[in-house]
């Protein structure tokens, strides 16, 4: 892929990246799945895989519950052809609608995004705890 046109995915894929962050602030479980590819495989911490149904049911009973802010950092994106790579870490603060302290989830995520008919998915997606020393 030439230099011009990573360029150009890497933009599509930051896009893409903000577009999902909207949607998850939004509780739009909708506009969420749909930069998920049909074939998503989720890896969470300690949790066990996700497939796109999978994650949709979870993300249906968290934005019923909770007041969500989401919040992305990514630190790299890397292209190829039609496979791209983003990495970063990840904030998510929940507060039960019924009350309660706010939650905080903090996570480093490895996103595989897959170029599927001229539109970037992520096809497979996984989270963990970053490293604290004590």
């Amino acid at each position: 892929m030439e230099s011009a046109n990573r360029e150009t995915a890497r933009r599509q894929i930051e896009q893409a990246i903000a577009g999902f962050v909207a949607a998850y602030n939004q509780r739009d479980t909708d506009a969420v799945l749909s930069y998920y590819a049909e074939d998503l495989v989720k890896l969470r911490h300690e949790a066990p895989p996700e497939s796109k149904a999978d994650t949709a049911t979870r993300l249906r009973a968290v934005f019923s519950s909770f007041t969500v802010s989401f919040s992305v950092t990514t630190d790299e994106i890397i292209v190829g052809e039609r496979i791209a790579m983003a990495r970063g870490s990840q904030q998510l603060h929940l507060i039960a609608k019924r009350g309660g302290r706010e939650q905080v989830i903090e996570r480093r995520f490895l996103d595989v995004w897959r170029l599927d008919e001229d539109v970037w998915h992520i096809a497979r997606a996984m989270d963990n705890v970053g490293y604290k020393p004590t």
